[in-house]
């Protein structure tokens, strides 16, 4: 029991309240739907498999999830960003720690997914200077 309450308590300070940890929490689902949607079409391009396995429309399914997936990530504001791209990266930290596989393919795993982290980095800065939260220097433009 003490020991689930240090671990509550530990994810909860940096959290205001629970509203607070479920825009995070979804900000991070947000960001698997754009993850996956490369993952498909990647899965799609080099696998054999998955080439004989085609989902019509899955070609601009993919990459129109990707682009809707970001755009709402983006919306969701600086405030739940801020804190959802730091978990993001403490979770790939973890990944390259307990990876039990050779270190040579774990760089080649890195590597590979090095986008990922552009694309965050891309993110956090939008949201940064953007109007949804940042500190307004790209305003939103209102028709």
């Amino acid at each position: 029991m003490a020991a689930n309450f240090v671990l509550a308590t530990v994810f909860l300070v940096p959290f205001r309240g629970w509203q607070e940890i479920i825009g995070v929490v979804g900000v991070l689902s947000l960001l698997t739907y754009a993850a996956c949607s490369v993952a498909v079409s990647t899965f799609r391009a080099t696998d054999q498999q998955a080439r004989t396995w085609r989902m019509r429309g899955m070609g601009w399914i993919a990459p129109a999830g990707f682009v809707v997936s970001t755009e709402l990530v983006h919306w969701a504001g600086w405030h739940h960003l801020r804190a959802a791209i730091p978990l993001m990266l403490a979770a790939l930290a973890l990944f390259a720690v307990r990876y039990r596989r050779d270190r040579d393919e774990l760089v080649a795993e890195l590597r590979s997914g090095a986008w990922f982290l552009g694309y965050l980095s891309l993110l956090f800065v939008a949201a940064a200077v953007g109007s949804t939260g940042g500190s307004g220097q790209v305003p939103a433009r209102t028709v």
